[in-house]
């Protein structure tokens, strides 16, 4: 079975952010990030109200250290879309972009690229996620083809990508 679909620039966006905002990985270095920052803030508030000894410099050193450490999530997501960003943008990944072919057989799964052809058997398939618009195979090296709506083409229907590949891997994984 053989899946065409295209993959620009903003696909590869979709998958980053899928891959630094979803994954546990990601997670985890989300909520260390906000944990550090917010610890580093109460420590500099408290080192600063027992240098003044005052009450008011200590609640105020406390309170500015609270409103600070409630914009580290956003922070933090505005530093992975900047990150996302550059590398989207890197000129070497353009010969990466257009037209991919998935062929799903016994062997495993086929992705046919601009840049690459690559076989990768049914066991280093890990899960298929859907996300919006997109599909992502992700494989253990943490890749993935992505397969959008918008250009996908195939014998199956989008929303049955997921089962589909589910079935080929149960049959033919070792």
């Amino acid at each position: 079975m053989r899946l065409t679909y295209n993959v620009g620039r903003e696909d590869l966006q979709h998958w980053y952010r899928h891959y630094l905002t979803f994954s546990p990985a990601g997670r985890h270095q989300r909520s260390r990030y906000v944990t550090s920052w917010c610890a580093i803030y109460f420590g500099v508030a408290a080192v600063i109200s027992l240098y003044f000894k005052t009450w008011p410099i200590g609640v105020g050193a406390f309170a500015f250290a609270t409103i600070v450490s409630l914009f580290g999530g956003y922070a933090y997501d505005r530093q992975i879309e900047y990150t996302i960003a550059r590398q989207v943008a890197d000129p070497q990944l353009a010969g990466s972009f257009g037209a991919h072919h998935l062929t799903l057989s016994e062997a495993g799964l086929r992705e046919v690229t601009p840049a690459t052809d690559s076989l990768v058997r049914w066991d280093s398939v890990t899960d298929v996620v859907t996300e919006a618009d997109h599909i992502f195979v992700r494989l253990v090296t943490g890749q993935a083809a992505i397969i959008s709506r918008q250009s996908y083409a195939g014998p199956v229907a989008f929303d049955d990508i997921p089962r589909v590949i589910d079935e080929f891997k149960t049959k033919y994984a070792a």
